[in-house]
């Protein structure tokens, strides 16, 4: 489906909501979920889910004159680093469709004096891309956001030149647990009948990543799960992480009073069990494209 046909059926959804679909992507809007969180997303990244941009940049072997493409760059976790050990010889396109969450990236970028960066406003699915001119493609949890991942893959694939990585990142069994879990708790004890919206679900099993690949023509990748865990912030921020991790959508489409409601009811819980922790599981799928000698 087309981005103008979902947005057209989201919005049929929310006037019946006793419609079940099984694919979140159909009520999740990434981009104005996205749009509208920039900071907290920014500081969500910071305080917790970096460790996936660190590890996609050490998987790909990111070094001196690369040329790397950054797919869904956010507010530039992977970008920054990134553009860091490529140096002055090499060069970082960084690529996402919400301008809150680029104008963030870009200034991080300017105090850094980074200056190989070509920063795109472009919804990834649309990109035209050279091919095989990138040693490095990096999509760090922004997979499970596209319509079609397989045909997303594929382009991804195609710009990338003999002997580069490809590198997704996409969430595991394990998401900002147990604060998650919680949220929902409290959300579903006032609204029995809100769904949770989990795009990412649709990309966080080996199986299904597999599946992805094998689809856009590519049969030897590794994938394997990592898991990190940070303190919890304080009380003040905690929801910061839950909304920039895009998981209060459906929340914060109800009245301030039961948003207001929830936090609270979600911070007692926390003490309640005495939780002093996040964590996260990540899936990382890398696939290196060989080369006419090793054909």
């Amino acid at each position: 489906h087309s981005q103008v046909d979902r947005s057209v059926m989201r919005e049929w959804l929310d006037m019946h909501p006793e419609v079940i679909v099984t694919d979140s992507l159909f009520r999740f809007d990434p981009e104005s979920a996205y749009c509208a969180t920039a900071l907290d997303y920014d500081y969500a990244c910071r305080v917790h889910l970096c460790a996936a941009a660190a590890r996609a940049i050490e998987l790909a072997g990111i070094g001196r004159g690369m040329r790397v493409l950054d797919a869904a760059c956010g507010t530039g976790a992977a970008t920054i680093p990134a553009a860091a050990r490529v140096g002055a010889g090499g060069r970082v396109v960084a690529v996402d469709f919400s301008p809150e969450m680029l104008a963030l990236a870009t200034e991080k970028a300017s105090r850094r004096s980074l200056l190989n960066i070509d920063w795109r406003l472009e919804d990834m699915t649309t990109l035209d891309l050279p091919d095989e001119h990138f040693d490095a493609v990096l999509c760090v949890l922004g997979i499970f956001n596209v319509p079609d991942m397989a045909r997303q893959v594929k382009l991804f694939w195609r710009a990338l030149r003999p002997g580069g990585c490809l590198v997704l990142v996409s969430f595991g069994a394990e998401l900002l647990a147990p604060l998650y879990d919680l949220v929902l708790g409290a959300a579903r004890a006032t609204q029995r009948e809100l769904g949770a919206l989990q795009p990412w679900l649709r990309a966080h099993t080996p199986d299904q990543l597999r599946a992805v690949l094998g689809a856009a023509g590519i049969h030897d990748a590794s994938i394997t799960v990592e898991t990190t865990t940070s303190p919890l912030p304080n009380p003040a921020d905690r929801w910061r992480i839950v909304r920039g991790a895009g998981l209060s959508q459906p929340i914060e489409r109800l009245p301030p009073d039961e948003v207001a409601h929830i936090r609270d009811a979600t911070n007692r819980a926390i003490l309640d069990r005495d939780v002093d922790s996040l964590t996260t599981s990540f899936l990382f799928t890398l696939a290196r494209k060989v080369t006419a000698v090793e054909r």
